[in-house]
């Protein structure tokens, strides 16, 4: 049940006109039974063990708040070996298995490897980031444990943003599902405007696009020309798909008065790798940083453990992304992106003050822009194969042919008034971000405009994004993950 399917409407319906009749727990008990209709709607199979990974953090954590010495150590274990075992085995055991029998065929040695058709549960990247990153944090004593079965169960399962995230922290989110079920409902309406927005991103931009991507299917036959564009389109699609999808889980979140993390603050205006992850994936960064990087020693130690440790990092954030090596080949390229600047700034003292300049940020974020493309031609290739043709054709630019631009440029006149308003939202959040002037998020300043514009807006960017829809939108990038 997809944010852009009639299906999830009729459940907004009926879970909203719920939610304003009942009070108290019973509220609480309406969200989670509609969290766990939501989730089971993909695969009712799976539903099992998304309650199994809350039971058994909950009551781990309870365990661990009370334990001593050794034996916390040891109930630690027990939650990360369960998350990480239950996510090895569905995402990474058929690719690992693979792997070997064909490094195996390689060197000549026969083998007969079953080839292993386990189903991704959807979502499970997120919910088992988000359940171990509590367990930690009672372990650390950063935060209390929860008593309470049903708040910890509604931290885990919140629907708007069980699927693709944002990663919420439990110090953040514990409260608020607490809120939920014992204080009145204080719904923001700002909330409608990021939904219309998101599916606005998803379904006339993202979803508009989708089709200048193919030349990823066949680099080894696609013009340099051609590639280029589809890496540049790439690289919108799948802002638009995610960002969108994080709009309306935030949006919708705040239609039940629980905020979100934004898990996007225009990443292609960033002048670096580090900014760039800044802005980016923001939840999932700050995870990895949090409970990955600075565990291993962060910066702490000689120079060298210090670009280990990023590299470590990175390929791993990899690997979340996908049992698949050109996702660990992409981690690999961010990590030496970052590697490479922390030992510029450390070996030119004056290169952060140079960065620093206003003059030259632009410039900056536009070089950087084109090395985050080649990344992205990584992150779309199928197969290392694909990835090392992509950027053979990206790089040698084996000639320019214009057909293949001007036959694109003539395809997107179709959806001209689409990039207008684009480019309209693009320079308010840019001007917003580079130069901010209130705490407030854009959505929120419109939503203070007078009634008529406001209605105005949000109608509009509704209709054109039922206008635009294809009959049967493609699922969201990042469900896979």
């Amino acid at each position: 049940m997809s944010f852009t399917t009639i299906s999830f409407l009729t459940f907004c319906i009926v879970f909203f006109a719920g939610h304003a009749l009942l009070r108290g727990r019973a509220r609480g008990y309406w969200l989670l039974l509609a969290s766990a209709f939501f989730y089971g709607s993909w695969d009712v199979r799976f539903l099992a063990l998304l309650v199994g990974s809350v039971f058994v953090d909950f009551f781990v954590a309870l365990a661990v708040a009370r334990a001593e010495g050794v034996r916390r150590k040891r109930l630690l274990l027990i939650s990360i070996g369960f998350n990480l075992g239950v996510l090895a085995f569905f995402k990474y055991a058929g690719f690992f298995v693979a792997s070997a029998s064909e490094l195996l065929t390689r060197l000549g040695v026969a083998n007969s490897a079953p080839a292993l058709e386990i189903v991704l549960p959807v979502g499970i990247s997120f919910y088992t980031f988000q359940t171990l990153s509590y367990t930690v944090d009672v372990y650390r004593k950063r935060l209390p444990a929860c008593r309470d079965l049903l708040d910890f169960a509604l931290y885990v399962m919140f629907f708007p943003q069980l699927v693709a995230g944002p990663i919420e922290r439990a110090e953040r989110l514990l409260p608020q599902m607490r809120a939920v079920s014992r204080e009145p409902w204080r719904p923001d309406l700002s909330g409608l405007a990021l939904i219309a927005l998101g599916l606005f991103k998803k379904i006339a931009l993202a979803d508009g696009v989708r089709a200048y991507t193919d030349a990823f299917s066949a680099p080894d036959r696609a013009f340099p020309a051609a590639l280029w564009f589809a890496t540049y389109a790439f690289a919108f699609q799948i802002y638009w798909d995610f960002s969108g999808y994080s709009d309306v889980a935030i949006g919708l979140a705040r239609l039940l008065g629980v905020e979100l993390m934004s898990n996007f603050r225009a990443p292609y205006a960033a002048t670096g790798p580090s900014d760039f992850w800044r802005r980016w994936h923001i939840s999932l960064s700050e995870w990895l940083r949090d409970y990955l990087y600075i565990p291993l020693g962060g910066n702490r130690g000689s120079a060298l453990r210090t670009q280990r440790n990023l590299l470590l990092t990175m390929l791993l954030g990899g690997l979340w992304h996908g049992a698949a090596w050109h996702f660990v080949l992409w981690g690999a390229f961010h990590g030496l992106l970052l590697c490479a600047a922390r030992a510029l700034a450390e070996r030119w003292p004056g290169w952060r003050q140079l960065a620093a300049r206003p003059w030259l940020r632009p410039l900056q974020a536009l070089v950087f822009f084109h090395i985050t493309c080649l990344g992205w031609a990584l992150f779309r290739a199928q197969t290392l194969e694909a990835c090392f043709q992509s950027w053979h054709k990206l790089l040698l630019f084996e000639g320019l042919q214009l057909r293949p631009w001007l036959a694109h440029l003539a395809e997107l006149q179709e959806l001209a008034p689409v990039y207008v308003c684009l480019a309209l939202f693009a320079s308010a959040w840019l001007l917003q971000y580079l130069q901010p002037r209130s705490t407030k998020d854009l959505v929120v300043q419109v939503w203070g405009w007078p009634l008529l514009p406001r209605a105005l807006a949000v109608a509009s960017l509704a209709y054109l994004a039922m206008l635009l829809a294809p009959l049967k939108p493609p699922a969201f990038i990042y469900f896979q993950f």
